[in-house]
């Protein structure tokens, strides 16, 4: 459920609102002059929203193994595993 609290009423009622978050699992709102500037959403929310951000900067999970994607960094940028492991092989091939 998601409700909305003015600044005013935040700073006066913070320890209610965070009850409301915590124990309801609310979200609240906080408005400013009658806009929306940011919000307060319990910490299981939170690490749904960080766990899709990294899905989406490092990859999905292995739904066997529960690991994400390594990926080997260069000056040049960020490579995959299997692109990493392709210039290993034809460094080998080269000695």
């Amino acid at each position: 459920m998601v409700f909305e609290v003015n600044a005013t009423e935040l700073r006066w009622e913070m320890s209610r609102i965070l009850g409301q978050v915590q124990h309801g699992k609310k979200i609240a709102v906080i408005a400013m002059h009658g806009k929306p500037i940011g919000a307060i959403v319990p910490m299981e929310d939170l690490h749904r929203i960080w766990e899709k951000q990294d899905d989406e900067t490092h990859g999905e999970r292995d739904p066997v193994t529960g690991k994400r994607p390594s990926v080997l960094m260069t000056k040049y940028g960020v490579w995959s595993d299997a692109l990493a492991a392709r210039i290993r092989r034809v460094k080998e091939m080269g000695e």
